[in-house]
């Protein structure tokens, strides 16, 4: 419920320490003993303390620090469907590129947002490791880091979408849109003199699909002639 109460308990000086905290939160935070508020010092658990006399009813109230989440929204400009997978990198000391290992694997789906969950505050990046069959490779639109477009590509091509700055007790929100591998091809059946749009005429449209996946050959509308 979120507060406890000892009743019936000897005059004296207590110490309450916080040894664990809830889901989602973090160790810092404040103390507040009556009119007094103390902030709690970097890497050592909250702690206040206490003098109770005869017949004095005091509280002692703990406020904890929310972990910094990140949200993001996938959006593809077309229909898609199937998953996009990320990992989630912190940013080198400058702030500027990824570093060391993945923190924690995400999964979204176009139009769906995903949410991360930090233990700390700082920079962070998304690597974008797959994709479904009609998005182009990342690796293709993006060629280069683009600090403006938050974007970082690696020696390997590599695309990370960042930095995205994280804080203690707020939520980033951010949109990855991607683009994808389709076009659209118009028949015109003209008058040879006038130029006049005719009907009447029939077609057959075929596509040369060496190299195609099953998914990529999925999102082809009925009627074509595979060769």
């Amino acid at each position: 419920s979120g507060q406890i109460a000892l009743s019936g308990i000897p005059n004296g000086t207590y110490t309450v320490t916080e040894v664990s905290v809830p889901e989602a939160y973090l160790s810092t935070g404040s103390v507040t003993v009556g009119e007094t508020t103390t902030q709690g010092a970097a890497g050592q658990a909250l702690s206040g303390s206490v003098t109770l006399n005869t017949l004095e009813q005091k509280t002692i109230t703990f406020k904890n620090d929310k972990k910094p989440v990140l949200t993001f929204t996938k959006n593809v400009a077309g229909n898609v469907s199937g998953d996009f997978t990320f990992e989630l990198y912190a940013a080198d000391a400058a702030g500027t590129a990824p570093t060391g290992d993945k923190i924690e694997t995400i999964t979204v789906q176009d139009g769906k947002s995903a949410y991360v969950t930090v233990d700390a505050a700082g920079a962070y990046f998304l690597k974008e490791v797959s994709w479904p069959a009609g998005v182009i490779d990342p690796s293709i639109v993006y060629t280069a880091t683009d600090a403006d477009a938050k974007v970082y590509v690696d020696a390997d091509k590599n695309v990370y979408y960042g930095p995205y700055t994280l804080n203690n007790n707020d939520t980033s929100t951010q949109t990855i849109t991607n683009t994808p591998n389709s076009g659209s091809l118009t028949i015109n059946k003209l008058d040879a003199k006038t130029d006049a749009k005719l009907t009447g005429a029939t077609f057959t449209v075929s596509v040369d699909t060496t190299g195609w996946s099953e998914e990529l050959i999925g999102l082809l509308p009925s009627g074509f002639k595979l060769v």
